[in-house]
């Protein structure tokens, strides 16, 4: 959510360096755009203040971007996603204070008595935002010291809440500063030049030389130089500079349509990426160098906790018979915004994995933040490699997924559920179980060339089914034992990106109240499992199709019956019973897109919705 930009230097023209931080920030979500830029030409300072509702072309289409390079230039940009304020060219960022302009991620929850306290002291607000009163605080605190850093440092103690906060005065143009609490920030380093941005993807093609802003940290950036204070306490930090790793580059949609399509397509490559180098095919063993130094605790550990949101929580249910079966733990699963303001409790001895695809999911930040005060081990498994969560937690995996773009996720679910499978077999390993898991090791690593094959075929009965389902209002998506996260996953994605109300349901649970909705025609999509429970899953199904159902089975080359059972359905490749659900995963993705796109809908880019929900 929101996108957030800063440049200063004299290598490029700001414009174009801010403009096309933005575009890569696009994936985040957002509904309107601004950007202030000074240039300095010949000794000449010029200002541009621009802002627009709506797509980025819209704000492009009001700045002149052919202008060559300048002595020097600097400015601030942003992409909103609304929160307080509806979509408007006053509720835009950056926002404005005399010569002082602020742009602002996340939400500043004291924001209305500092607007009584502000207006008292003559300021006027021209939005609706809690963002204004940064600039108009920042103004007065500058108008009381005249200076302009000492004014920032007073401004972020005051405020209460999460932001990532970046601000420009016009009358001392040579500086930026920026500060953060609890939004991501970072400080690309360039020759003569500096850049930041909300997260690395964004600059990865001006620099490769970061610097992760950290919690209460304060930037001042100038031309060629900057300096880390600490706004609580003013001390100065040192910070190490990190490199960043290829595969933040974006090779864009290359043959597809779309992000999403070509992300579906991606996912046998980003299985192999995530299992690359973690697999011993000798041994028969798992290898996670990034929990190397907690092995002694997993070895030990009864329960597990996995917390995350959304898709990413579908992620860790489906994981979750992985780590009861083989490691014989205890799990739980956790929503990230329901613990977060909780009162669960975990102490030292407990072990929780937060799950994230961007690594910076509010909700699952702020329960880490709880929980690691608490005294338990913290893992992380984040698909963005120097992410908040994956610097906040004891130790993790990464996915190694590779950038995701569209905002429905899809390479980043199969991903987790994959390393999520590695590390519930390393678990095994340490307890002595070892030996029940080479033969899922093996399978595992023959997926993704199985996947490639099928993700295929799976493409054109999806887009059959979905040439029907886009003209129903609604739809269920069922499943049963380690099927049923993939029927919540499922009607997640058809809700995010075709707008059909969809429910995922256990077929276990239909009888027990959503079966009175089913009448003829009611579409139902049937995620069947294999094992004991098929044959009960059938007799659900039965009850379903007695009803009129009209139902879309989709199963694996062994169950010969589904023909009967169903009006339509798909027999995936068969592999090990564990992991079948990394087959069904990308037939329920492509229904959902092709759905939406029988609907003229842009599947990168689903309204209200955003990639890294970076607010409470």
């Amino acid at each position: 959510m929101c996108g957030i930009a800063g440049y200063i230097g004299k290598d490029c023209n700001a414009k174009s360096v801010l403009i096309d931080i933005l575009t890569k920030l696009e994936y985040r979500g957002y509904d309107s755009a601004g950007i202030v830029v000074c240039e300095v030409f010949d000794s000449q300072k010029t200002v541009t203040y621009k802002k627009s509702v709506g797509e980025l072309d819209n704000l492009k289409s009001k700045l002149n971007l052919k202008r060559g390079a300048c002595e020097f230039s600097l400015g601030v940009a942003h992409t909103r996603w609304a929160t307080h304020g509806k979509p408007s060219v006053k509720n835009a960022h950056p926002h404005k204070s005399g010569s002082i302009y602020v742009a602002h991620n996340g939400i500043i929850e004291n924001y209305e008595k500092l607007r009584v306290f502000l207006e008292k002291r003559g300021f006027k607000f021209n939005s609706d935002t809690d963002s204004e009163a940064i600039a108009h605080l920042l103004n007065f605190y500058y108008k009381q010291t005249n200076d302009f850093e000492k004014a920032f440092g007073k401004t972020l103690r005051r405020l209460q809440g999460a932001f990532a906060v970046v601000a420009v005065n016009f009358d001392n143009p040579g500086e930026i500063l920026a500060g953060k609490l609890g939004s991501p920030l970072i400080l690309g380093i360039g020759k003569n030049s500096h850049y930041i941005a909300s997260d690395a993807t964004a600059i990865s093609q001006h620099t490769s030389r970061v610097v992760y802003v950290d919690d209460f940290e304060m930037l001042r950036i100038v031309a060629g130089a900057y300096q880390i204070t600490n706004f609580k306490n003013a001390k100065r930090i040192n910070k190490r500079v990190e490199t960043l790793q290829k595969e933040f580059a974006d090779s864009g949609k290359g043959k597809f349509d779309t992000y999403m399509q070509k992300e579906i397509y991606e996912q046998p490559e980003a299985l192999t990426n995530s299992l690359r180098g973690r697999i011993d095919i000798k041994t028969g063993t798992v290898v996670l160098g990034g929990l190397k130094d907690v092995e002694r605790e997993l070895k030990d550990a009864k329960s597990i906790a996995f917390v995350a949101c959304g898709t990413s929580m579908y992620g860790a249910m489906s994981a979750k018979h992985l780590f009861e079966k083989y490691a014989g733990v205890h799990t739980d699963i956790y929503s990230a915004s329901e613990l977060a303001c909780g009162n669960e409790k975990m102490q030292k001895g407990d072990i929780a994995i937060f799950i994230s695809q961007s690594g910076e999911t509010a909700d699952t930040l702020q329960a880490l933040k709880k929980i690691k005060k608490q005294g338990a081990l913290c893992l992380g498994v984040v698909n963005s490699v120097g992410s908040s969560i994956a610097r906040l937690t004891h130790a993790g995996v990464y996915n190694h997924a590779g950038p995701e773009i569209s905002v429905a996720s899809t390479k980043a679910f199969t991903s987790q559920v994959a390393v999520l499978a590695l590390i519930a077999l390393k678990m095994a390993e340490l307890k002595g179980n070892g030996k029940v898991c080479k033969a899922l090791l093996k399978d595992l690593i023959q997926l993704p060339e199985i996947l490639k094959k099928e993700i295929k075929k799976a493409d054109n009965i999806s887009k059959e089914i979905a040439k029907l389902l886009h003209k129903k209002q609604s739809v269920y998506f069922t499943g049963r034992g380690y099927t049923t996260p993939l029927a919540f996953e499922g009607a997640l994605k058809m809700k995010e990106i075709s707008y059909i109300h969809a429910e995922g349901y256990s077929l276990g649970e239909m009888k027990h109240g959503p079966i009175a909705l089913v009448e003829k025609g009611f579409p139902v999509v049937a995620v069947m499992p294999e094992g004991e429970l098929y044959d009960k899953a059938k007799s659900n199904l039965q009850e379903l199709k007695s009803r009129g159902a009209s139902i879309f089975a989709i199963g694996n080359v062994g169950m010969k019956d589904l023909k009967e059972l169903s009006n339509t359905y798909y027999l995936c490749a068969k592999t090990h019973q564990d992991l079948q659900a990394l087959l069904y995963a990308p037939v329920l993705q492509l229904l959902a897109m092709h759905t939406a796109n029988f609907k003229k809908l842009n599947v990168d880019k689903p309204r209200n919705l955003a990639k890294s929900v970076t607010v409470e």
